[in-house]
């Protein structure tokens, strides 16, 4: 059984790698994944300068640069450069990655091609030159063994701090919490390799806790003495449907939330809302069927969703109110990137749902 659906993928795969994918589904793919590295992280569960630093842990922890980990923008322009010649890409990752089965003797012939790059290397070297490289060596190998040093992390801290697109109160913060472990761990390292008394431990002891102490009422002064941040909004209309904007850093994407109200609506017509918002984004259109109009949506937006939301209203205020007494809305939300439109495509013939041969 495994070995058959074995077969079909690999057989997939393989139609794949000769025909291609269509060009409407690439521009989909790419513009999928351009939106969910714009918007990383996404939810409120971790402070997103602890998000970010984890994700740069990979290159921090060998010395590179830890803003490569984030940086997406040139790698995804050359992807899309390559794409604009014409260049296969990923059909050839499929062939290579998928379907073109590993050599056997590939680790041997590169072990024996480095075994003799090594030994013509060696017959043109002196025997100063060789006892060179081997102190070279055995200076990699010591350096390797021995704990990190603070000058290496404060290197990448200080370029970190002049290239970091984070706000004011954040890099303050965060700032504050990394100089904080860098202190403790090179005053720790220092207790520990070198020979102080224990007079000098007696009055740095002291000088720790104050500067724990410190810490603690800054962060107590950034929970409950600080102002609350204050979210910009604008009220417009647009004709007799009011319009609000907030101004927000959203990494060049554009959110859009419509709330039609469901006053009209009777309490049987509300319990098909669900239906009806699966309906929008996945039963195509008139001239749409779901299988033109998705990737079409993928292409130009970052998603179309349909939510419901109802909230009690009481008659008399501060009173509980009746059930039958909310106030509900539907919600159609939609995100794209700032600068690029989609109303071409929203205005074309046929961009109106079709249920069941009546336009809704």
């Amino acid at each position: 059984m495994v070995q058959r659906i074995e077969a079909v993928i690999l057989e997939c795969l393989s139609d794949l790698s000769v025909s291609g994918f269509s060009p409407a589904a690439i521009d989909a793919a790419l513009n999928t994944v351009e939106f969910r590295r714009r918007e990383f992280p996404r939810g409120p569960t971790l402070p997103r300068g602890l998000m970010f630093t984890r994700l740069m842990a990979a290159d921090m922890n060998y010395h590179r640069d830890p803003l490569l980990s984030i940086q997406f923008e040139k790698a995804l322009g050359h992807i899309k450069k390559a794409l604009n010649k014409g260049e296969r890409v990923f059909e050839k990752l499929i062939t290579q990655s998928d379907l073109l089965k590993a050599s056997t003797t590939k680790a041997a012939e590169r072990e024996a091609a480095e075994r003799d790059a090594l030994q013509a290397a060696r017959a043109t070297m002196g025997s100063e030159e060789l006892m060179a490289i081997a102190q070279t060596q055995k200076a990699l190998q010591e350096k390797q063994v021995l704990p990190e040093t603070f000058d290496n992390r404060h290197a990448w801290l200080k370029k970190l701090e002049t290239r970091a697109a984070w706000g004011p109160e954040a890099l303050v913060f965060e700032g504050l919490v990394l100089w904080l472990y860098f202190c403790l761990v090179f005053i720790a390292r220092s207790i520990l390799h070198a020979k102080i008394t224990c007079f000098a431990q007696a009055c740095l002891y002291p000088c720790l806790g104050c500067y724990a102490a410190l810490l603690l009422l800054c962060l107590l002064y950034g929970l409950f003495l600080q102002e609350a941040e204050k979210i910009p909004i604008h009220v417009d209309s647009v004709g007799s449907v009011p319009l609000v904007t907030h101004d927000l850093p959203t990494s060049g994407l554009v959110y859009i939330d419509v709330a039609l109200s469901l006053d009209a609506l009777t309490l049987e017509e509300i319990q098909y809302l669900p239906l009806l918002g699966s309906m929008l984004t996945e039963a195509g259109t008139e001239q749409l069927p779901p299988e033109d109009l998705l990737p079409l949506i993928g292409q130009h937006t970052g998603g179309i969703s349909a939510s419901f939301a109802a909230t009690p209203v009481p008659s008399v205020p501060y009173t509980v109110p009746e059930p039958v007494q909310a106030k509900g809305f539907l919600f159609l939300s939609g995100k794209l990137q700032a600068g690029h439109t989609c109303g071409a495509y929203l205005h074309r013939p046929g961009w109106v749902a079709y249920y069941g041969g009546a336009a809704a």
